[in-house]
């Protein structure tokens, strides 16, 4: 009878081990799920808000802006805003002396980590490779210009 008790005994022994990771492999499997659903959950939260902004942003950014316009009237004027800046690919200002400056920069993304000179466009020289020019323009309301630098060909109308 010793031997059947000591038999019974590691029998029963031997299953409570298997219940407790029979358990914990549920618990684990719980976790997962609720992990899954809370992703699940906060990834579809993001995405409504992505394609909510992103299409109804735009109405609000047409609003008339309620700011004062300008105190200087000529700004306004069709002739006061023009192709003024020499020696640049394309580059617009006003004739006013403290004018709002823009231009045109670019540059090829480099195949090697470490660049020494990077090859920026901006200011025209005769050294770059770079074909430029207006083919229409009447200096007051219109342009049509082609910058073409290698691969790359950049229209502006």
């Amino acid at each position: 009878m010793s031997e059947i008790r000591r038999r019974r005994k590691d029998k029963f022994s031997e299953r409570i081990p298997l219940k407790r990771e029979t358990m914990a492999s549920q618990l684990i499997k719980n976790w997962r799920s609720k992990i899954f659903l809370l992703l699940s959950i906060l990834f579809s939260i993001f995405l409504y808000v992505y394609i909510r902004n992103s299409f109804f942003i735009p109405t609000n950014v047409l609003q008339k802006s309620e700011l004062p316009r300008s105190e200087i009237e000529d700004i306004y004027k069709e002739t006061s805003w023009g192709t003024l800046r020499p020696h640049l690919y394309f580059g617009l200002k006003t004739k006013q002396i403290l004018s709002p400056l823009f231009g045109l920069l670019w540059y090829e993304q480099p195949r090697q980590q470490f660049i020494q000179n990077l090859p920026l466009r901006h200011w025209c020289d005769h050294a770059d490779p770079v074909k430029y020019g207006w083919e229409a323009h009447d200096g007051r309301t219109f342009g049509r210009q082609k910058i073409t630098d290698g691969d790359l060909v950049v229209f502006f109308y």
